[in-house]
Formats: structure tokens, sequence, C-alpha cells
């Protein structure tokens, strides 16, 4: 990671001690200033960088602090620097794209460190008040630039790499956590190229990787369900109840999944809701110790309809249930509810991770253990009336639920006794499986089975992409073979994977010797681990659609 060079921060210490009153001016006391009228008003020409903000669209970042003309803003406090915000929260940010979430600061050129917030017009005074703790914020956050393989999200570094000027953060709308020095809400997220119209990506506009805005972009609410780019033209704003500062945002009635914890027994925040993931999980960062415990109640129109115990009872656990070490730590927060409106998780899944680990098969839609055979019989009846139970194998590994938590379909895995076994290789999902032999019903062992229409039809065959969720989970779930687009054969589909592909297309390398396979019934059509849109070449697009893949856009 570059710094700021020596020379440039020696000339802001001897300033700062020369330039309290100039200090002073970056903000009035309504804190409605914009950082772009500050600066100009404190230091006239001085070298900045405009980088930009997407707030997730959740309540937590619309603030009784934030509201102004009739619109909701996020803050930008810095420090190191010859002019920054005289104190925290900092400065109004400029809008670039409302109703999209998009806002852009200006900041002097140097700055090693800034921080976002969604209020920008708190007081010292106003600290120990309850409106003040309710102000939530990220961490501290490098504007200083990055190299080549800092970040996993910018592969080729900032466009200049002493500062990300140009460079949008996007907010991780899963990564809140309580900070312990503070005790507020605290935010990650991940840097990108902006491109404008609330289009961000991993590429330069100069970079050979980079193709076109439609083709780059990974903003995830930019694409319908097909995977078509549609921009965001769609998205409704969010509407500030008035333009008065201390105005309420105007939803307060709780409804959803919150986290309360011991601190505060008996205060729900709208900062601490749970919000699902594609695949319905939630997940929540905390930063906890053995005198934190938490609990998950689930709330309609303001009123808990159930409540859960306080968990961890002592200490905290790993995945298998044991209790682990109960020193401060972060930690992640998986949840999966059996069903919606039930916050006793005895019957979901929740288990609690340490930040730093890699957890398997966390929270994955769960298989029931004391009977995963619940349409075996509807499989025997079709397919194998003709032989003894003993002959035949059949059990369900997953169960996809709708938006009304009823399950939809489930993933099988069936064999009945071949007749004429073939060599085969087939792909399911991403994955490209070499069983050995053919099995039936379904060519490589691993059927779907349709809930509502009562049939079941071969995962290998083209409709089985039709059904919601199901590449992601085979890709996901199941471990034979090798998927595509896994390059480095981790197994597993990473963002390394779409930098040694677009490494590999420029020339920078040669393709892995083991890129190549064939699939039974396509003799001599060679394909490609690597040709992830398989439509016969290894290029850069297959890298964008990698991209796309992880962030779950396609």
């Amino acid at each position: 990671m570059k710094k700021a060079v020596s020379i440039f921060l020696c000339t802001v210490l001897i300033a700062l001690s020369l330039t309290t009153a100039i200090h002073a001016q970056i903000i009035n006391r309504e804190g409605l200033i914009s950082t772009e009228e500050a600066l100009t008003a404190a230091g006239g020409n001085i070298p900045v960088n405009r980088v930009y903000l997407k707030v997730p669209a959740n309540d937590a970042w619309h603030s009784n602090y934030s509201i102004y003309q009739g619109k909701y803003w996020p803050s930008v406090y810095w420090w190191e620097s010859i002019y920054a915000p005289l104190e925290y929260p900092g400065c109004r940010m400029s809008i670039d794209n409302y109703a999209q979430g998009i806002y852009y600061a200006v900041i002097p050129d140097g700055t090693p460190t800034a921080i976002f917030g969604n209020g920008f017009g708190a007081l010292e005074a106003e600290r120990e008040t309850e409106k003040y703790r309710a102000l939530t914020n990220t961490d501290d956050i490098n504007i200083e630039g990055a190299c080549e393989g800092d970040y996993d999200t910018l592969p080729e570094g900032s466009p200049n790499e002493w500062n990300f000027d140009g460079c949008i953060y996007v907010i991780d709308p899963e990564s809140a956590y309580e900070n312990e020095y503070t005790g507020r809400t605290t935010w990650r997220g991940s840097w990108y190229i902006y491109y404008g119209d609330g289009c961000y990506g991993s590429y330069a506009e100069a970079s050979d990787s980079f193709t076109s805005i439609e083709e780059n972009c990974l903003n995830p609410d930019h694409f319908d369900g097909d995977g078509n780019h549609i921009g965001g033209a769609h998205i409704k704003p969010y509407i500030a109840p008035d333009d008065t500062p201390d105005t309420a945002p105007a939803s307060t009635v709780l409804n959803g999944y919150y986290l309360v914890s011991s601190n505060e027994p008996q205060t729900v925040r709208s900062e601490k809701k749970l919000y699902p993931s594609a695949d319905g999980e939630y997940r929540r960062s905390l930063h906890a110790n053995k005198n934190y415990q938490f609990r998950i109640v689930y709330y309609q129109d303001g009123v808990a309809l159930d409540d859960s115990k306080w968990y961890p009872e002592q200490g905290y656990y790993n995945e298998n249930g044991d209790l682990i070490d109960t020193w401060s730590a972060e930690y992640m927060l998986y949840f999966r509810p059996e069903a919606d409106g039930d916050s006793s998780y005895i019957d979901g899944c929740l288990k609690l991770i340490k930040q730093e680990e890699t957890p398997t098969e966390v929270c994955t839609e769960p298989v029931i253990p004391d009977a995963p055979y619940h349409y075996k019989a509807r499989f025997g009846q079709e397919y194998a009336g003709q032989y003894k139970e003993n002959e035949w194998y059949y059990k369900e590994l997953y169960y996809h639920r709708d938006e009304n938590g009823e399950t939809d379909w489930a993933l099988v895995y069936a064999m009945l006794p071949t007749r004429s076994p073939i060599e085969l290789v087939t792909i399911v999902g991403n994955r490209v499986l070499s069983p050995g032999t053919q099995y039936e019903p379904f060519d490589a062992g691993y059927g779907i089975y349709d809930v509502k229409e009562d049939k079941f039809i071969d995962a290998g065959s083209l409709s089985a992409k039709n059904y919601p969720d199901f590449v992601r989970v085979f890709d996901k779930i199941v471990t034979d073979g090798r998927l595509i687009g896994d390059l480095d054969q981790d197994n597993a589909i990473t963002i390394f994977d779409a930098t040694l592909l677009q490494r590999c297309d420029a020339g920078l390398r040669d393709y892995p010797e083991d890129d190549v396979f064939y699939v039974t019934y396509e003799w001599g059509s060679p394909r490609y681990y690597s040709d992830f849109d398989r439509d016969g070449d290894r290029t850069i697009i297959d890298a964008t659609l990698i991209q796309r893949y992880l962030v779950g856009i396609a």
C-alpha cells in the first residue's frame, strides 16, 4: 500500500500548527455545508480527490441527523490533513445519484484516512444523547490508494495508485457490527472503480481488461432476473419526511428480525435489523466478548411474535457447538430460521464463527437430518417399480424454499442398476462431473424434484437452470468434479480465478495445461474450464462474468 510521501506529511504537520482558524471553518453549527463548499471557503484552489460512496438501502443509513432539503445525506470525516472537519461526524457529502444511494465528497489530496457516516449535524455537546449514539458509520477507511494486489475488488489497483480519485466505496449491507470502543454500529465495504450513473466495477475504463460499462458493471441492482444489465432507472429513491434535520426517519415500526444485545436488553434499534442475503441466510458481523450476549427477535408491526433465549449462555462456540475462547474478538453471525416469523432459532440454524476463520457449510439450507427421504416413495413409484428397494439408492441433499418459506424444489441423488454402463463426462451447474458410468434415471446421478409440479428432471438438463438458485446451490454443496471457472483448482470460484483468466487473456501467462476437457456426446469438441460463458472461446468476457457471478448477478 502506498503511503503519503514524507515531505508532504511534514508540510501538513507544520501547517496544522499554523492553521487552527482555517481548520475550524470547515463545519458550521447545522453541519449543512458540503465538503466542496467547505474546502472552497477555507482554502480555495487546493489539490483534492473526488471519492464516491454507495450507502445500503436500509433504515440504518437514514438517521434524524441526515435530513436536509427533503433528502437523506451521509457525512464524511477525515483527519491528518491541513483542511479537515472540526469534529465528528464531519461534513455533508454531495449527491451523485440520489435514487441509487450514491454520493461523493472532495477530500484534500494526501489525506490518509476517512470515515463515512449517516449524519452530519451532530455536536460535541450532544455526545451523551440517545440521538447521537444512534449515529452509524464505517470503519476507518484507507483513501491513499491501492497498488495491484491490495484489494480483491481492484485487481489492478486504483487508477492512480496514490489515491482513490474516481473510485467508489460500496458498503456491505451485511457487514454491520457493534464497535466495542464507540458502542456504535459500524460497517465495512469494498472499493471499486466508478463509471457513473450508479455503475461500478473492478477495472478502470483505460484498462485492457475493460470492455464496456454494461459488461464490467458489478452493481447487483442494475440487473434483471435474467442477468441483463438494465441500469438503475427502476430504483425508487428514499423520501425524507421533510427538510427538518431533527425529523425522525419515515418508518420507525419494527418488522423482521432484530439483534438485541445484553447491553441494551429493552432497546431495539433499526440499525440492528438483520437482512437476508440472496440465498435467504442472515449474516452480521459483531464485536463481542465473554460478557456480551444477544438474542434474535422477530417483530411484526412493532410486536415481538416470539422471544428467543440469550445466546451464548457463556463464552462462544464453534460451528460444532463446542465452547471456544471467550476473549474479545470479531465474529460473524450466520442465521437461517426454519420458517419466517419464528425467532426460535433452535429450530433453524445459528452459528457464530470468528471473523478471520473460513466457515464450511455454514447455515446452508439444511438437510433434514432425521428424514432426508421425503419424496423417496414418489421416486420409487416413478422409476424403481421393477427393482427391490435394496437394489437402488436415493437421498435428498437440499431443499429450496420460495419467498413464502415453502419448499419448491429439492436436489436428489439417486441411482438405479444400469444395464448399459458407459464412460460419461457431463456438466451440471458449473461442475464437470466424471462419474465413470452412466447412471439411471439421471446421467450424473443428480436430479431435481419439482415439488409443486410433482415431477423429476435431470439436474444436467437445460431446464434445471430455470429453477431459482439451482446453479449456485449445486456449485456450493456438491464437491464432485471440477468447477468451470476454477482455474487455480481450489474447488471454488473466486476473484483470483478472474484475475488469473485476465492475465492469461492478456498474454501475461499461459492458460493452465489442464484447461481442456471433453464432454460425452460432443466427440472431438474441446471445452475449457476458463470458458465461463461456454461460447467456445476464452476471452476477457469470461473474467467479467466470473466477477458478476461472485456478486450474485450472473
